[in-house]
């Protein structure tokens, strides 16, 4: 509504997007109960939404109404890529990036090097974090044209 209710806002292309438990409530936006509870009435509502690294197994095999974009890294020990891979299975408005053998917060420079941080490894990978930053924009640019 905030973002609709914005003069330099169009209710018509209005996405989320969201890092790891970010991630998680970006996709949960999709669900089409809790979609629905957001849309407003002026026709504003999400369009799409996109994760990086989010806990998909908290999602299970939950349908998804809206197109959504997961990116992920295969070496990934805390939000496994396997668990993104059975919530997307049969969902075609569900596309899947894997990143073979990239971590958790693949795309921040902070963890250069890979750091333990509270038990979870995170290490940042340019070469993934600029892919998924491409794979975000034109996925954006095709869902909310």
């Amino acid at each position: 509504a905030w973002l609709a209710a914005r003069p330099d806002g169009d209710k018509t292309r209005i996405a989320a997007v969201g890092y790891s438990q970010g991630g998680d409530t970006a996709l949960k936006l999709a669900v089409p109960r809790i979609a629905a509870a957001f849309a407003q009435p002026d026709g504003a509502k999400f369009r799409a939404v996109a994760a990086y690294y989010p806990p998909c197994g908290n999602l299970r095999r939950t349908r998804l109404a809206l197109p959504a974009l997961i990116l992920v890294g295969a070496g990934d020990t805390v939000t496994p890529a396997a668990s993104c891979a059975t919530l997307a299975r049969g969902q075609p408005n569900v596309v899947l990036t894997v990143y073979p053998g990239v971590a958790h917060v693949f795309d921040d420079p902070g963890f250069a090097g890979g750091r333990e941080l509270f038990g979870m490894h995170l290490q940042y990978d340019h070469d993934a974090g600029e892919a998924a930053k491409e794979a975000l924009h034109s996925f954006l640019a095709a869902e909310l044209r």
